[in-house]
């Protein structure tokens, strides 16, 4: 089991959102699209990417100094989250300065059932 599966394995799942301030249900599939686009491309998973975030978030609020503790992978994964954030704003041709579309990450067991 490498770093990435054990990870998981210790966090609950989760589910990938897209945030599309006023946005039709056709806009939030065209974003959440394009987001998942980026991360298939990349290999990427969006857990271990939501992961990174946590574990960057948690290092910042915690007040430590000296080097952030984040691996290359879980670094590079932050890099990806951000272009897959700007390529779902870029599908729904939002420019600077307008309400931007926005990835969040919920737990499965918390997301509403269809």
């Amino acid at each position: 089991m490498d770093a990435r599966s054990t990870a998981a394995a210790t966090r609950p799942a989760v589910m990938m959102q897209v945030l599309v301030p006023d946005g039709t249900l056709a806009q939030h599939s065209t974003a959440l699209e394009a987001a998942h686009d980026v991360f298939r491309v990349t290999r990427v998973a969006p857990q271990f990417a939501w992961q990174a975030m946590e574990k960057l978030a948690d290092w910042e609020q915690s007040g430590a100094t000296g080097d952030c503790p984040l691996s290359e992978a879980e670094d590079l994964a932050i890099d990806v989250l951000l272009c897959a954030q700007e390529a779902a704003n870029q599908s729904l041709g939002v420019r600077p300065g307008e309400p931007a579309v926005e990835l969040q990450f919920i737990e499965a067991s918390a997301a509403p059932s269809r």
